[in-house]
């Protein structure tokens, strides 16, 4: 891969605003994988070198997605670990051709764990764009589940309407309305599903909004559930946090307006002591769960150096 074209590549994947952390760390191996596959190196001190830089522009390009983080990390643990620069090559493509492949029993993992947790005639309110939580919804209703959906717009991006649109096609009753309406319709809600880009001992990072849901969940004492693939959790440092950053402003207002500075602003930072469950493929954890492996890890890592 010639240099204009992972410049190209790495652009693309900074300048998609509405797909997940998932569909964009698959693009971020994939640009791995072409590179290693087509760059030259003269030995393995090239090749990691050559791999950091790349690594960390894709983790710059798209900084609140843990995915991308734990990806980059995993690519250059294989290559500290061999000998020999073919050695190297051979164990990274093993490495990103696995990860490209996926692992399609997470989500059936994660469908499990949803079929307990929802009941008949409950009113699920879920925000943004999740294809984890879009998948379980979909699983959910192939198992005769009766229930129905509640999601906001979004905005900007409206990725409410987006999986509003999904959710119809699926035959699952979905009702979409404005940001501002969801303390109208809390008291008829039964629990509140999202998804998550990273979970950090700072807190899950969602869509810009998903803080003040989890503060009204807890005020009327509604399950707050966040669904996501492992790939997602960071908890072994404290170093690693999730870079929040101001968006174009035009998504806001069209046109500038004299005198106002416009804040667009996509993620915010959910605490975990505020959320109820946090249900991976690895298992469900409460967020005081995590806070307790997160201080172990780090701990063990403190041990070790």
């Amino acid at each position: 891969m010639d240099s204009s074209r992972l410049d190209k590549a790495i652009e693309k994947i900074r300048g998609d605003h509405l797909s997940g952390a998932q569909v964009l760390s698959h693009r971020c191996a994939e640009v791995l994988n072409d590179f290693v596959q087509s760059a030259d190196f003269s030995s393995i001190a090239s090749l990691l070198s050559q791999l950091e830089e790349v690594g960390k522009r894709l983790i710059a390009a798209q900084p609140s997605m843990a995915p991308i983080y734990n990806l980059v990390e995993g690519a250059l643990q294989e290559v500290r670990r061999t000998r020999e620069l073919r050695e190297a090559k051979a164990a990274l493509k093993k490495y990103l051709s696995a990860y490209l492949k996926g692992d399609p029993q997470k989500q059936s993992k994660i469908n499990l764990e949803l079929l307990s947790l929802v009941n008949d005639g409950d009113l699920i309110l879920t925000y943004s764009y999740s294809s984890t939580v879009l998948k379980g919804l979909i699983y959910l209703k192939k198992k005769e589940k009766s229930f129905s959906v509640l999601t906001p717009e979004s905005r900007p991006q409206r990725e409410g309407e987006r999986l509003a649109r999904a959710l119809s096609q699926a035959g699952i009753k979905v009702t979409l309305m404005v940001d501002a309406a969801v303390c109208h319709f809390l008291p008829q809600v039964n629990l509140i599903m999202i998804g998550a880009d990273s979970i950090t001992p700072h807190g899950v990072v969602n869509k810009i909004g998903s803080y003040p849901l989890a503060i009204l969940a807890r005020r009327w004492r509604i399950p707050f559930y966040v669904v996501c693939f492992s790939e997602k959790l960071v908890l072994h440092s404290l170093d690693y946090r999730p870079i929040i950053s101001l968006q174009d402003p035009r998504e806001i207002v069209s046109e500038p307006l004299p005198g106002v500075e416009v804040k667009n602003i996509y993620f915010d930072f959910t605490p975990l002591e505020l959320i109820t469950k946090v249900i991976t493929d690895r298992g469900v954890f409460t967020g005081e769960d995590l806070l307790r492996l997160s201080d172990k890890e780090i701990k063990g890592n403190e041990k070790r150096r």
